[in-house]
């Protein structure tokens, strides 16, 4: 095991094993019986090292990140962006794998952390300093972001589930809308003066947060791994999906643009969640999601977004504890709250931060994330030619191009097709582990 900078050098597990198996070959050879006990110097830490992080996201928020963290650390950090847009790609895993290489850090799509701990490009996160992080995340960012085959992997530093925003005042019993009582008002009492995320990148997203309560078999089967997503419930999700986008005024918005417009009192309802400082002029009410008209009796209320983003260590680290920091720093820590303002202005992940903002979303997301009971992320191998898969699926079926039926039964097709070329055994073990097993 080398040494650089006082820090140590982290190796895979198939080097770790190589280069123990060359030590004990030169001590064989050298016939060396000393019992002495050999103690390293320790180094001075160096913070003149920068700590390399890999950025899915956008030069923006690398910049605030930078700025950040140079005002509570003296660590200098390196930050490598790798800029993607949603709407037309995923990021590359044989990119982040290569990336993965020559990085401490990543804050990569949660969709991707299984084929990265699959081929050993991150490693679990294990220590007292990650143990007081993880203990302090909400229960339902620990359960369904931090962990992953029973181990932790990623540390999440956002949310963004989204909730049903109304720009007026509205009581409790109002806000309990079922998905056809949604439609219907979009309709009739708004006069399409709605939204939700529909735009190329979003639309599964959406169409996966509109399934929860009554697919009662979520995404693929746990025994064979054949995709269920053609089943009833999801084509009753989608056709509903269907009816609703047509009603409003422009059917194709992001998070972004709804958010705007409900600051703006052009939206009298959205489906979103905050993407910048709230205006409090704008009096906005946070609510569940409209309800399943059946529900599949499963007691998970929420899955995230397999786009959310987390960070993640790499497994040639050579700087961990400086990295442990930045973790901490980034999912919480003191003097990170202007920064995470700028880069993920959602809300609090951990519990110790979760009452430091008082808006509507803020205190309806904390109750949300009290459960630990979630549905796994699209945790597959190939992640995204999956996720891109049913995206163009939806997106097909909101155009009128096929029935939510025949877009589903295609999305399978080009689902099957993935797992042939990937192998069945393969993705079995990362599905049984992103549903908390070691399999």
């Amino acid at each position: 095991m080398s040494f650089e900078s006082g820090s140590v050098h982290r190796v895979t597990r198939r080097q770790a094993i190589s280069q123990s198996a060359t030590c004990l070959a030169g001590i064989t050879l050298l016939g060396c019986n000393r019992t002495d006990e050999v103690v390293a110097p320790v180094a001075a830490a160096r913070t003149d090292i920068p700590l390399r992080i890999t950025w899915v996201g956008s030069q923006d928020e690398a910049d605030a990140i930078e700025r950040g963290w140079s005002s509570v650390s003296e660590q200098a950090i390196a930050i490598n962006v790798v800029v993607i847009d949603r709407s037309q790609s995923v990021p590359s895993i044989a990119d982040l794998t290569e990336l993965a290489k020559s990085s401490d850090l990543l804050s990569v799509p949660l969709m991707m952390v299984a084929e990265l701990a699959s081929s050993e490009s991150i490693e679990s996160l294990t220590g007292d300093a990650i143990s007081v992080i993880t203990s302090d995340l909400l229960p339902a960012m620990r359960s369904g972001v931090a962990r992953y085959g029973g181990d932790t992997f990623a540390i999440p530093y956002a949310a963004n589930l989204p909730a049903l925003f109304f720009s007026t005042n509205r009581s409790e019993a109002d806000l309990a809308l079922s998905w056809k009582e949604y439609g219907d008002r979009v309709g009739a009492d708004w006069n399409g003066k709605a939204g939700e995320p529909t735009t190329a990148g979003w639309a599964a997203s959406m169409f996966l947060w509109r399934s929860i309560g009554s697919a009662q078999r979520w995404l693929v089967s746990r025994e064979t791994f054949e995709p269920t997503i053609d089943d009833e419930p999801y084509v009753q999700a989608l056709d509903q999906m269907r009816q609703t986008v047509a009603r409003y005024e422009t059917p194709r918005q992001t998070p972004s643009q709804i958010w705007q417009r409900l600051q703006q009192r052009e939206l009298a309802a959205g489906i979103t969640f905050p993407t910048s400082q709230a205006n409090s002029e704008a009096e906005l009410s946070a609510a569940d999601l409209p309800s399943p008209e059946s529900s599949s009796q499963s007691l998970a209320s929420l899955a995230f977004s397999p786009w959310l983003n987390a960070i993640t260590m790499s497994a040639n680290c050579r700087q961990t504890d400086a990295s442990k920091l930045f973790m901490d720093w980034i999912s919480g820590g003191e003097g990170s709250e202007s920064t995470r303002q700028m880069v993920a202005p959602y809300n609090a992940v951990r519990s110790s931060d979760a009452s430091s903002s008082l808006t509507p979303y803020a205190q309806w997301i904390e109750k949300k994330l009290g459960s630990p009971v979630t549905l796994p992320s699209m945790q597959f191998i190939s992640a995204g030619e999956y996720y891109a898969a049913l995206d163009h699926a939806v997106m097909d079926c909101l155009d009128g191009k096929s029935t939510a039926a025949e877009a589903l039964a295609s999305a399978k097709s080009h689902w099957q097709s993935i797992t042939k070329r990937v192998g069945v055994d393969v993705q079995l073990r990362a599905w049984r582990r992103a549903n908390g097993m070691r399999a």
